[in-house]
Protein backbone atom coordinates (compact mmCIF):
# COMPACT_ATOMS: atom_id res chain seq x y z
CA UNK A 1 0.00 0.00 0.00
CA UNK A 2 2.83 2.26 0.65
CA UNK A 3 3.89 2.08 -2.97
CA UNK A 4 0.34 2.81 -3.95
CA UNK A 5 0.91 6.32 -2.08
CA UNK A 6 4.24 6.70 -3.65
CA UNK A 7 3.09 6.58 -7.08
CA UNK A 8 0.22 9.37 -6.00
CA UNK A 9 3.11 12.04 -5.38
CA UNK A 10 5.64 10.87 -8.03
CA UNK A 11 6.80 13.67 -10.89
CA UNK A 12 4.84 13.41 -14.32
CA UNK A 13 6.30 16.37 -15.19
CA UNK A 14 9.87 15.77 -16.36
CA UNK A 15 9.90 20.02 -16.51
CA UNK A 16 9.24 19.81 -12.47
CA UNK A 17 12.02 21.35 -10.14
CA UNK A 18 13.24 19.13 -7.89
CA UNK A 19 12.61 19.65 -4.31
CA UNK A 20 14.62 20.12 -1.86
CA UNK A 21 16.04 18.28 1.55
CA UNK A 22 13.61 19.95 3.83
CA UNK A 23 10.86 19.79 0.94
CA UNK A 24 11.07 16.24 1.11
CA UNK A 25 11.24 15.40 4.46
CA UNK A 26 8.03 17.33 4.73
CA UNK A 27 6.57 15.43 1.17
CA UNK A 28 7.72 11.98 3.20
CA UNK A 29 6.13 12.86 6.71
CA UNK A 30 2.80 14.20 4.89
CA UNK A 31 2.84 10.35 3.01
CA UNK A 32 3.19 8.39 6.18
CA UNK A 33 0.89 10.02 8.06
CA UNK A 34 -1.99 10.07 5.17
CA UNK A 35 -1.10 5.87 4.55
CA UNK A 36 -1.00 5.31 8.90
CA UNK A 37 -4.19 7.00 9.11
CA UNK A 38 -6.14 4.98 6.05
CA UNK A 39 -4.75 1.49 7.16
CA UNK A 40 -6.69 2.41 10.86
CA UNK A 41 -9.37 3.81 9.23
CA UNK A 42 -10.19 0.27 7.08
CA UNK A 43 -8.86 -1.58 10.30
CA UNK A 44 -11.78 0.21 12.25
CA UNK A 45 -14.44 0.05 9.79
CA UNK A 46 -13.79 -4.02 9.35
CA UNK A 47 -14.31 -3.85 12.83
CA UNK A 48 -17.20 -2.18 12.90
CA UNK A 49 -18.91 -4.21 10.71
CA UNK A 50 -17.96 -7.15 12.70
CA UNK A 51 -19.52 -5.80 15.29
CA UNK A 52 -22.66 -4.59 13.49
CA UNK A 53 -23.39 -7.86 12.20
CA UNK A 54 -23.17 -10.21 15.17
CA UNK A 55 -25.55 -7.61 17.06
CA UNK A 56 -28.24 -7.89 14.54
CA UNK A 57 -27.68 -11.42 14.24
CA UNK A 58 -27.93 -12.04 17.90
CA UNK A 59 -31.06 -9.53 17.93
CA UNK A 60 -32.43 -11.67 15.15
CA UNK A 61 -31.74 -14.65 17.19
CA UNK A 62 -32.63 -14.11 20.64
CA UNK A 63 -35.39 -11.56 19.77
CA UNK A 64 -38.08 -14.51 18.60
CA UNK A 65 -41.15 -14.66 20.94
CA UNK A 66 -41.73 -17.90 22.46
CA UNK A 67 -44.68 -20.15 21.22
CA UNK A 68 -46.19 -23.66 22.12
CA UNK A 69 -46.33 -26.38 19.88
CA UNK A 70 -49.78 -27.20 18.85
CA UNK A 71 -51.83 -30.46 19.84
CA UNK A 72 -51.41 -31.92 15.65
CA UNK A 73 -52.12 -35.65 15.60
CA UNK A 74 -55.41 -36.54 14.22
CA UNK A 75 -55.83 -33.43 12.19
CA UNK A 76 -55.70 -33.45 8.85
CA UNK A 77 -52.20 -32.10 6.84
CA UNK A 78 -53.77 -28.81 6.00
CA UNK A 79 -55.14 -27.43 9.12
CA UNK A 80 -51.57 -28.76 10.96
CA UNK A 81 -50.05 -26.53 8.77
CA UNK A 82 -52.38 -23.86 9.54
CA UNK A 83 -51.90 -24.50 13.42
CA UNK A 84 -48.14 -23.84 12.63
CA UNK A 85 -48.83 -21.37 10.50
CA UNK A 86 -50.36 -19.60 13.58
CA UNK A 87 -47.70 -20.09 16.40
CA UNK A 88 -45.29 -19.09 13.48
CA UNK A 89 -43.81 -22.65 13.54
CA UNK A 90 -42.49 -24.42 10.42
CA UNK A 91 -43.45 -28.09 9.09
CA UNK A 92 -41.04 -30.72 8.16
CA UNK A 93 -43.05 -33.05 6.54
CA UNK A 94 -42.61 -37.04 6.30
CA UNK A 95 -45.02 -39.65 5.21
CA UNK A 96 -45.57 -43.32 5.83
CA UNK A 97 -48.44 -46.30 5.86
CA UNK A 98 -50.03 -47.03 8.88
CA UNK A 99 -54.24 -48.08 8.64
CA UNK A 100 -56.77 -47.00 6.09
CA UNK A 101 -58.49 -44.88 8.44
CA UNK A 102 -55.98 -42.48 9.81
CA UNK A 103 -55.20 -41.65 5.59
CA UNK A 104 -54.26 -38.44 5.59
CA UNK A 105 -54.12 -37.38 9.00
CA UNK A 106 -51.43 -36.88 11.33
CA UNK A 107 -50.12 -39.61 13.00
CA UNK A 108 -46.95 -38.67 14.96
CA UNK A 109 -45.16 -35.10 15.68
CA UNK A 110 -41.40 -34.89 16.95
CA UNK A 111 -42.03 -32.24 19.18
CA UNK A 112 -45.28 -32.91 22.07
CA UNK A 113 -47.66 -30.80 21.85
CA UNK A 114 -47.69 -27.89 24.63
CA UNK A 115 -44.03 -27.86 24.33
CA UNK A 116 -42.71 -23.95 24.61
CA UNK A 117 -39.98 -23.00 21.54
CA UNK A 118 -38.91 -19.74 19.98
CA UNK A 119 -41.13 -19.16 16.99
CA UNK A 120 -39.30 -20.20 13.57
CA UNK A 121 -38.66 -23.73 14.93
CA UNK A 122 -38.74 -26.50 12.46
CA UNK A 123 -41.36 -29.19 13.83
CA UNK A 124 -41.55 -32.74 12.21
CA UNK A 125 -44.40 -33.69 11.52
CA UNK A 126 -45.67 -37.15 9.67
CA UNK A 127 -48.71 -37.88 7.54
CA UNK A 128 -50.50 -41.47 7.07
CA UNK A 129 -51.09 -42.48 3.49
CA UNK A 130 -53.67 -44.92 4.70
CA UNK A 131 -53.61 -48.77 4.93
CA UNK A 132 -51.42 -50.76 2.56
CA UNK A 133 -54.07 -51.76 0.97
CA UNK A 134 -57.86 -50.60 1.19
CA UNK A 135 -59.90 -53.75 0.11
CA UNK A 136 -60.19 -57.30 0.74
CA UNK A 137 -59.35 -59.38 -1.95
CA UNK A 138 -60.05 -62.47 -3.77
CA UNK A 139 -58.69 -65.34 -2.11
CA UNK A 140 -61.49 -68.22 -3.09
CA UNK A 141 -59.32 -70.99 -5.17
CA UNK A 142 -55.91 -70.22 -3.88
CA UNK A 143 -54.28 -72.42 -1.22
CA UNK A 144 -54.00 -70.90 2.02
CA UNK A 145 -50.71 -71.26 3.06
CA UNK A 146 -50.27 -69.00 -0.37
CA UNK A 147 -52.23 -66.37 0.75
CA UNK A 148 -50.47 -66.09 4.31
CA UNK A 149 -47.23 -65.72 2.63
CA UNK A 150 -48.32 -62.92 -0.19
CA UNK A 151 -50.02 -60.77 3.12
CA UNK A 152 -47.05 -62.03 5.14
CA UNK A 153 -44.54 -60.16 2.59
CA UNK A 154 -47.16 -57.60 1.81
CA UNK A 155 -46.94 -55.78 5.21
CA UNK A 156 -42.94 -56.71 6.43
CA UNK A 157 -42.27 -54.72 3.28
CA UNK A 158 -43.90 -51.87 4.59
CA UNK A 159 -44.02 -49.89 8.29
CA UNK A 160 -47.44 -50.81 9.66
CA UNK A 161 -48.98 -53.21 11.50
CA UNK A 162 -51.06 -55.84 9.43
CA UNK A 163 -54.86 -54.74 8.68
CA UNK A 164 -55.61 -58.09 7.52
CA UNK A 165 -55.36 -60.94 9.94
CA UNK A 166 -56.18 -64.59 9.19
CA UNK A 167 -58.26 -66.46 11.47
CA UNK A 168 -58.58 -69.78 12.17
CA UNK A 169 -59.85 -71.42 8.86
CA UNK A 170 -62.83 -73.62 8.66
CA UNK A 171 -62.11 -77.31 7.14
CA UNK A 172 -65.00 -78.50 5.10
CA UNK A 173 -65.09 -82.07 3.46
CA UNK A 174 -64.15 -80.94 -0.32
CA UNK A 175 -63.23 -82.69 -4.09
CA UNK A 176 -60.89 -79.44 -4.30
CA UNK A 177 -57.20 -80.54 -2.89
CA UNK A 178 -56.41 -80.26 0.90
CA UNK A 179 -55.83 -76.40 1.88
CA UNK A 180 -57.72 -75.02 -0.81
CA UNK A 181 -59.64 -71.86 -0.02
CA UNK A 182 -63.75 -72.20 -0.94
CA UNK A 183 -64.86 -69.41 0.24
CA UNK A 184 -64.27 -66.42 2.26
CA UNK A 185 -66.08 -63.65 4.55
CA UNK A 186 -65.18 -60.65 3.81
CA UNK A 187 -65.69 -60.84 0.80
CA UNK A 188 -63.40 -59.61 -1.84
CA UNK A 189 -64.31 -56.27 -2.23
CA UNK A 190 -65.18 -55.26 1.06
CA UNK A 191 -63.30 -51.54 2.17
CA UNK A 192 -60.87 -52.12 4.88
CA UNK A 193 -61.41 -49.10 7.36
CA UNK A 194 -59.56 -51.27 10.42
CA UNK A 195 -58.34 -54.26 11.25
CA UNK A 196 -60.01 -57.24 9.76
CA UNK A 197 -60.37 -60.89 10.41
CA UNK A 198 -60.74 -63.13 7.41
CA UNK A 199 -62.60 -66.35 7.78
CA UNK A 200 -61.67 -69.35 5.25
CA UNK A 201 -63.67 -72.44 4.12
CA UNK A 202 -60.62 -74.69 3.58
CA UNK A 203 -61.01 -78.13 1.75
CA UNK A 204 -60.04 -80.77 4.13
CA UNK A 205 -60.11 -83.33 1.32
CA UNK A 206 -62.72 -86.38 0.38
CA UNK A 207 -64.47 -87.83 3.07
CA UNK A 208 -63.15 -90.53 4.78
CA UNK A 209 -66.27 -93.21 5.77
CA UNK A 210 -64.46 -95.43 7.74
CA UNK A 211 -61.59 -96.26 10.28
CA UNK A 212 -59.58 -98.97 11.63
CA UNK A 213 -60.00 -99.61 14.79
CA UNK A 214 -56.89 -99.15 16.99
CA UNK A 215 -55.76 -101.05 19.92
CA UNK A 216 -56.68 -99.56 23.40
CA UNK A 217 -56.89 -102.87 25.64
CA UNK A 218 -53.78 -102.04 28.45
CA UNK A 219 -53.27 -98.57 28.23
CA UNK A 220 -53.76 -96.32 31.36
CA UNK A 221 -57.05 -94.26 31.04
CA UNK A 222 -54.71 -91.24 30.79
CA UNK A 223 -52.74 -92.83 28.11
CA UNK A 224 -55.97 -94.09 26.32
CA UNK A 225 -57.59 -90.73 26.47
CA UNK A 226 -54.38 -88.74 24.70
CA UNK A 227 -54.05 -91.80 22.11
CA UNK A 228 -58.15 -91.68 21.39
CA UNK A 229 -58.28 -87.79 20.77
CA UNK A 230 -55.51 -88.34 18.01
CA UNK A 231 -58.40 -88.69 15.61
CA UNK A 232 -62.26 -87.20 15.70
CA UNK A 233 -63.18 -90.57 16.80
CA UNK A 234 -66.47 -90.94 18.90
CA UNK A 235 -65.84 -92.84 22.32
CA UNK A 236 -66.75 -93.33 25.69
CA UNK A 237 -65.03 -94.51 29.04
CA UNK A 238 -67.37 -96.97 30.88
CA UNK A 239 -65.61 -97.41 34.62
CA UNK A 240 -66.09 -100.31 36.92
CA UNK A 241 -64.18 -101.71 39.93
CA UNK A 242 -61.18 -104.20 39.05
CA UNK A 243 -61.74 -107.53 38.93
CA UNK A 244 -59.24 -110.86 39.84
CA UNK A 245 -55.74 -109.62 39.16
CA UNK A 246 -56.60 -106.97 36.79
CA UNK A 247 -54.77 -103.49 37.06
CA UNK A 248 -56.37 -99.88 38.76
CA UNK A 249 -56.74 -97.33 36.60
CA UNK A 250 -56.33 -99.58 33.02
CA UNK A 251 -58.65 -100.04 30.25
CA UNK A 252 -59.54 -103.83 30.26
CA UNK A 253 -61.79 -104.32 27.42
CA UNK A 254 -62.84 -102.33 23.86
CA UNK A 255 -65.67 -102.59 22.03
CA UNK A 256 -65.47 -102.46 18.45
CA UNK A 257 -62.66 -105.10 19.03
CA UNK A 258 -59.12 -103.57 17.58
CA UNK A 259 -58.03 -103.78 14.07
CA UNK A 260 -61.56 -103.68 12.42
CA UNK A 261 -62.72 -101.39 9.95
CA UNK A 262 -65.91 -99.30 11.14
CA UNK A 263 -68.05 -96.39 10.01
CA UNK A 264 -67.21 -93.12 11.21
CA UNK A 265 -70.14 -92.59 13.09
CA UNK A 266 -69.23 -95.54 15.43
CA UNK A 267 -68.91 -95.04 19.16
CA UNK A 268 -65.75 -96.61 20.48
CA UNK A 269 -66.71 -97.91 24.31
CA UNK A 270 -63.75 -98.29 26.41
CA UNK A 271 -64.20 -100.13 29.73
CA UNK A 272 -61.60 -99.28 32.56
CA UNK A 273 -60.73 -100.01 35.81
CA UNK A 274 -61.53 -97.56 38.72
CA UNK A 275 -58.15 -95.88 39.78
CA UNK A 276 -56.85 -96.68 43.50
CA UNK A 277 -53.75 -95.20 45.54
CA UNK A 278 -54.17 -91.34 44.61
CA UNK A 279 -53.84 -89.19 47.09
CA UNK A 280 -57.03 -88.33 49.75
CA UNK A 281 -56.91 -84.79 48.26
CA UNK A 282 -57.74 -85.70 44.64
CA UNK A 283 -60.61 -86.99 42.87
CA UNK A 284 -61.61 -89.22 40.21
CA UNK A 285 -64.58 -89.18 37.72
CA UNK A 286 -66.24 -88.92 34.89
CA UNK A 287 -67.34 -85.90 32.56
CA UNK A 288 -70.47 -86.57 30.82
CA UNK A 289 -71.51 -84.11 27.91
CA UNK A 290 -73.43 -84.65 24.55
CA UNK A 291 -71.75 -81.95 21.90
CA UNK A 292 -74.25 -81.24 19.30
CA UNK A 293 -73.49 -82.94 15.64
CA UNK A 294 -71.29 -81.42 13.38
CA UNK A 295 -71.07 -82.02 9.46
CA UNK A 296 -67.40 -81.97 10.03
CA UNK A 297 -64.66 -82.47 12.95
CA UNK A 298 -64.69 -79.57 15.20
CA UNK A 299 -61.63 -78.81 17.97
CA UNK A 300 -62.87 -79.72 21.29
CA UNK A 301 -60.44 -78.70 24.21
CA UNK A 302 -60.78 -79.79 28.06
CA UNK A 303 -58.34 -77.24 30.06
CA UNK A 304 -57.81 -77.64 34.04
CA UNK A 305 -57.89 -74.66 36.18
CA UNK A 306 -55.79 -75.46 39.37
CA UNK A 307 -56.14 -73.97 42.73
CA UNK A 308 -53.13 -71.90 42.12
CA UNK A 309 -54.67 -70.54 38.87
CA UNK A 310 -52.45 -72.17 36.87
CA UNK A 311 -54.49 -72.91 33.47
CA UNK A 312 -53.21 -75.95 31.13
CA UNK A 313 -54.84 -78.15 28.49
CA UNK A 314 -54.98 -81.81 29.34
CA UNK A 315 -57.30 -82.92 26.39
CA UNK A 316 -56.85 -81.43 22.77
CA UNK A 317 -58.77 -83.15 20.01
CA UNK A 318 -61.29 -83.04 17.18
CA UNK A 319 -65.01 -84.29 17.75
CA UNK A 320 -67.77 -85.21 15.18
CA UNK A 321 -69.94 -84.34 18.44
CA UNK A 322 -72.40 -86.57 20.28
CA UNK A 323 -72.05 -88.05 23.95
CA UNK A 324 -68.55 -87.67 25.31
CA UNK A 325 -67.34 -88.80 28.08
CA UNK A 326 -63.65 -87.84 29.64
CA UNK A 327 -62.37 -89.68 32.54
CA UNK A 328 -60.76 -87.22 34.94
CA UNK A 329 -58.39 -87.66 37.97
CA UNK A 330 -58.07 -84.16 39.21
CA UNK A 331 -57.16 -82.30 42.82
CA UNK A 332 -60.34 -81.58 44.50
CA UNK A 333 -61.39 -77.49 43.51
CA UNK A 334 -59.52 -78.00 40.20
CA UNK A 335 -62.25 -76.28 37.68
CA UNK A 336 -62.10 -78.01 34.56
CA UNK A 337 -63.15 -75.90 31.47
CA UNK A 338 -64.83 -77.61 28.16
CA UNK A 339 -65.16 -75.76 25.03
CA UNK A 340 -65.88 -77.54 21.57
CA UNK A 341 -65.14 -75.06 18.08
CA UNK A 342 -63.72 -72.25 20.44
CA UNK A 343 -67.06 -72.25 22.82
CA UNK A 344 -66.91 -73.02 26.15
CA UNK A 345 -69.88 -75.14 26.96
CA UNK A 346 -69.46 -76.84 30.16
CA UNK A 347 -67.76 -75.74 33.51
CA UNK A 348 -66.86 -78.20 36.40
CA UNK A 349 -65.52 -78.30 39.74
CA UNK A 350 -63.92 -81.15 41.19
CA UNK A 351 -65.20 -82.04 44.21
CA UNK A 352 -64.42 -84.74 46.78
CA UNK A 353 -66.31 -88.17 45.93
Amino acid sequence: MKNIFKELFKKNDENELELTDAEIKIREKIEKEFYFKAVWGIIFSAIFLVILFFTIFFINVDGEEDTKVPKLEGLKLHEAIIALQERALYPKLTVRNSTPNEKGLIINQDISAGSVVKAGRIIGITASLGGVIDSVGSYEGQSLKAVEAELQKLFSSSSSEPILVIDKPIEVISEEPVGTILSQDPPAGTEITDITKLTFHISKGKEVSSYQVPTMTSLTFEDGLKKITQWPIRYRFIVRKKKNREDAGIIVAQTPEKGITVPWTTVLEMTMTEPEGYPSNYSFGLLELVVPNYQVSVPMVVERVKNDGVKEIFVDSKTFGGPITVPYLEEVGTRLIISVDGVEIQSFIVRQL
